[in-house]
């Protein structure tokens, strides 16, 4: 892992005062956090009084990703400048050279070894609109630009992205502190004025100033839930005890959401530089080092326990299988191997090694040595006995045996029991060789390149990547542009997956790899993402929420990683549900048309069901759906289903049936071809619900709990009466309980859902040329909302959208586009994927390209909001008690916008899909639940006030503290920071604010 992004050479004759305000500007622009956005080398700040002078030098280039010479004369003069080019050339890659010119001069002069005709070329920024005297100025347009240009390169982004970051960031910034402002203005103004007004003037106004420390405390929630959700937690649920809206629980509910994946969490006295996991512990320990030089053992059940001190900066760090043994490599210029067995520390050689491994069994220990007149593996015997008083060995000692790798880019080592793996952390040739050898006579067993045959064609000698291997040193991956390439090196197989594209195509900061070489964290620039691999090319990325890049990670299990960041030490379970949501598992298969019972308790669906070993085409079957009520299952466990088939439609004719759940628990089932209206029977007695599956329950995830011998049909569904409309889109109860059916030629009918006597109807009008494709009916059965596709119009750019109010019989249209649909390859999913998503008082529909906004009757269009999407959207809801909209797509993820604003404020995830991800989701709203149903799975999101706030307290495990109140801009805290303490008022306003 590089710890610099750029190394900066320039001579301090012309450029010594530039130089530092020149890496101030490149670690703030376009930040996303308190974090630096890259950290720059520079001679006077990083070397201090290093007697070590050139050594130190030689060691940032070493840890450094790009090399940044800022050319004038005197830079061209130097001798230093002259010989940092020279080695980077001679080491590192040409292609990440930059060269910043600083004085409009024509012709600059560049340092001997850049000079000549076979000299490579790099690539020139122009920086000469920045002033090289006085002070600059960092909003200055002109300053921006020359920094995001040369900031692009590190950042491996456009320099237009950055620039709208930045802008972004300042923003943000003056929200705040204009928040602050506003906050101390209003105080001030309420100070003096408060001996003349009254006791009512006064609430209003302590009202105005609680709702703006509110409403800053919310945004600094938002702003910190990329990189500390810990503190955004806090800040959310002192901005919601302050005033319970909107904007106060979307920042309670991002921060809570994305703490789901958090396990074990510590705090250390100094930052963590290397970690390493104790693979025979069942991967619930592990041991680091820190910058100081101490050595510490983490169980996640208990605190960090110091177990040695080194003294000097740790570079490398390794550990047996149970821990007994430790190696450190530490830093010049206190150079040198530490070993630790049987509760002894010595430093055993003072050679100077890139990296340390020790074997399984804590017999040998392992070097790289990797100097300009030396490259070499040893291999050593753990001494026996390590006197903390004896004196460094020999380098020599205790050698089993050393091989030369002259020639060869190996700087990294894993040692087995029985083989020595050797590969690259990083490489300018991005093939990322390997090799097995032997112990302890470290003959070459297997070698070769990850990236290998036509792969290995397109990757030019200059291209960098990064590189990493599983703790075993069994699997080696390695990272380049879009892709991540592995390889198993004891069976030579390779395989292959995608990089998300939010990472860039620039080699990746962090990269670790699980113990199956199948799941792979990637980070860089706070992003940080798992990338699931698959030996036969399915592949999954997830991104992992509430975390900024980390500076060390590694798996401790196959989906437990570790993960540091300075002092904090995190672990994340990667294949985790959010915090929030309760799954079951339903395996069978759920029937397409869902309905939510109006207790929220139960989910019922129809329509066929695939069962095994039946031909032909399956009946028409209605279903119930619920959790199992005989334990509670806590997040992220997987409950139990409890499923029931409660009849079933074996006509032919039928296609399509809608189910109406009514409020005395009775199941009605329209025929979406004709309108005719069955009932459910009463479900079996006992013994089976006719699907093979015993007492109604179809177990849990990966488990088959059928029983052949069952063959019972389901009782068939009982006729109710016929309707005969037409083809019914939907179906629904209104407020008096009284069916609503929903026509495909926007007729709308209201009958009583005993007698099937008509009470009243309605209709749209359908204009020429227009094929009504969905209806939704607002919950309240007051509205009905119909989707329509201009026939006529090849491009299928436009739809029009008609919300009939039935008890009037008016309606009102408009016209939506497409939005972000540019080709005939999405016309499918605009003419039949719309959804329709009824809130307190909007109306979303959502499409392939995003989604609108509507007022609810459709008198208007608020907004209308391209979202970015993996593919259509297929379902939508609000969530309860807000003004926000779940929309899901055909993938595991439903993403959360705000109405009014039309910006994204997080997302759910929960294994809601299918296996391919091509199975539609559903999604629906109770009273105070999301629901969300797959083919495999059934939902439920708890997103009550009370929920959260318990939640959030109980992930941050700590108070806010008057200083991060202060911190986020808020003035004074109150006296009473406690997490859990009681919201005023919540009564009455934890329900809907």
């Amino acid at each position: 892992m590089s710890r610099y992004d750029a190394f900066l050479s320039y001579s301090h004759a012309d450029d010594g005062a530039f130089g530092p305000q020149l890496q101030t500007l490149l670690e703030g622009f376009a930040r996303t956090g308190p974090r630096r956005a890259v950290r720059v080398f520079r001679d006077e700040q990083n070397l201090a009084a290093d007697p070590d002078l050139w050594g130190a030098i030689e060691r940032a280039l070493l840890e450094s990703e790009w090399f940044v010479l800022l050319a004038s004369p005197a830079a061209a003069r130097s001798p230093w400048v002259d010989k940092e080019v020279a080695w980077w050339l001679e080491h590192r890659d040409a292609a990440r050279l930059l060269i910043a010119r600083t004085e409009p001069a024509p012709d600059t002069p560049l340092p001997p070894v850049l000079a000549g005709d076979g000299a490579p070329r790099p690539v020139v920024v122009d920086l000469t609109g920045i002033s090289r005297t006085g002070r600059i100025e960092a909003r200055d347009p002109q300053v921006q630009r020359a920094v995001a240009e040369l900031a692009g390169h590190l950042h491996g982004r456009p320099a237009g992205d950055l620039i709208t970051a930045d802008a972004a960031r300042r923003r943000r910034n003056r929200t705040l502190t204009r928040g602050a402002l506003l906050a101390l203005s209003a105080l001030l103004v309420l100070a003096i004025g408060f001996a003349g007004l009254t006791v009512t003037q006064t609430r209003r106004a302590d009202a105005q100033t609680a709702v703006a420390t509110a409403h800053l405390l919310a945004a600094t929630a938002l702003a910190d839930a990329d990189t500390d959700l810990e503190r955004a937690a806090l800040l959310a649920v002192e901005g919601y005890r302050l005033q319970p809206d909107t904007q106060t629980l979307t920042a309670l509910l991002r921060s809570v959401d994305g703490s789901g994946p958090f396990g074990a969490r510590t705090t250390v006295d100094d930052e963590v530089i290397a970690v390493a996991p104790l693979l025979r512990t069942a991967q619930r320990s592990v041991v680091l080092a820190t910058e100081s030089g101490q050595v510490l053992h983490w169980d996640l059940d208990g605190a960090p326990v110091p177990v040695m001190s080194v003294g000097a900066r740790p570079k490398a760090l390794a550990a047996s299988a149970d821990g007994s043994v430790i190696a450190v490599a530490t830093a010049a210029p206190a150079a040198g191997v530490w070993l630790h067995a049987a509760g002894r520390t010595r430093k055993v050689q003072d050679v100077e090694v890139v990296d340390v491994a020790v074997d399984p069994s804590g017999t040998r220990f392992a070097t790289v040595r990797w100097l300009t007149d030396e490259h070499t593996l040893r291999v050593h015997a753990v001494p026996d006995d390590l006197a903390a008083d004896d004196p460094a060995d020999d380098p020599d000692d205790d050698l089993v045996a050393e091989t030369d790798l002259s020639g060869t880019e190996f700087d990294a080592v894993r040692l087995q029991d029985d083989a020595a793996v050797l590969h690259q952390r990083a490489s300018n040739r991005g093939l990322g060789l390997w090799q097995r050898r032997s112990l302890p006579g470290l003959k070459v067993l297997d070698e070769g390149r990850v990236l290998d045959g036509d792969l290995a064609d397109d990757v030019g000698t200059g291209v960098a990547t990064t590189q990493a291997t599983s703790q075993d040193g069994r699997f080696v991956l390695t990272q380049l542009d879009d892709a991540v390439h592995a390889v198993d090196t004891t069976e030579g197989t390779t395989y292959s997956g995608p990089v998300p594209s939010a990472l860039g195509t620039y080699p990746m900061t962090v990269m670790a790899v699980s113990p199956s070489g199948l799941e792979v964290l990637l980070a860089r620039r706070d992003e940080v993402w798992t990338v699931r691999l698959d030996r036969y090319g399915v592949t999954r990325a997830e991104r992992l929420e509430g975390v900024g890049t980390p500076d060390a990670a590694v798996f401790l299990s196959e989906t437990l990683v570790l993960l540091a960041h300075g002092r904090t030490l995190t672990t994340l379970d990667v294949d985790a549900v959010d915090t929030l949501a309760r799954t079951t598992a339903d395996l069978g298969g759920i029937p397409p048309d869902r309905a939510l019972a109006p207790d929220g308790s139960t989910v019922v669906s129809a329509g066929r069901r695939p069962v095994a070993g039946s031909a032909g085409e399956s009946p028409l079957l209605a279903m119930t759906h619920a959790f199992d009520g005989s334990g509670e299952v806590a997040p992220p466990a997987v409950a139990t289903a409890l499923s029931h088939v409660r009849g079933q439609l074996a006509d032919a004719a039928g296609t399509r049936l809608l189910p109406v759940p009514l409020a005395d628990g009775t199941l009605l089932f329209v025929d979406g071809g004709d309108g005719a209206v069955y009932a459910a029977a009463d479900a079996p007695a006992s013994g089976t619900d006719g699907t093979g599956d015993t007492d109604g329950t179809e177990g849990t995830e990966g488990t088959d709990s059928t029983d052949s011998a069952s063959g019972t049909d389901p009782p068939p569904l009982v006729p109710q009466f016929e309707t005969r409309p037409g083809e019914v889109l939907d179906a629904a109860v209104d407020d008096e309980g009284r069916l609503v059916l929903a026509g495909a030629n926007g007729a709308v009918q209201v009958r009583d859902a005993r007698t099937g006597e008509l009470v009243h109807q309605a209709r749209a009008p359908v204009g020429s040329g227009v094929k009504i494709r969905a209806a939704k009916i607002s919950p309240d059965g007051r509205l009905v909302a119909f989707h329509g596709v201009r026939t006529a119009d090849e491009t299928f750019r436009t739809a029009r959208v008609e919300v009939l109010d039935v008890a009037t019989g008016e309606a009102r249209g408009q016209d939506l586009t497409a939005g972000r649909l540019t080709s005939r390859a999405n016309i499918r999913f605009w003419q039949w994927q719309v959804a329709f998503a009824f809130g307190d008082d909007f109306l979303a529909v959502a499409h392939a390209g995003g989604f609108a906004v509507l007022d609810r009757d459709g008198g208007a269009v608020r907004r209308e909001i391209a979202a970015p999407t993996t593919g259509r959207q297929n379902a939508a809801a609000p969530v309860p008690g807000t003004t926000l909209v779940a929309l899901a797509g055909d993938a595991d993820w439903i993403r959360l916008f705000d109405t009014t604003t039309g910006d994204e404020v997080g997302y759910l995830t929960a294994p809601a899909g299918s296996v391919d991800g091509e199975s539609p989701l559903w999604l629906a709203a109770g009273q105070e639940t999301l629901w969300a149903v797959g083919p495999r799975y059934l939902t439920r999101w708890d997103v009550r006030p009370e929920r959260l706030l318990a939640q959030a307290c109980e992930f941050a495990a700590r108070d806010l503290t008057a200083d991060e109140w202060r911190q986020a801009g808020a003035g004074d805290p109150p006296d009473d920071l406690a997490c859990d303490r009681p919201v005023p008022g919540a009564a009455s306003t934890q329900g809907r604010p």
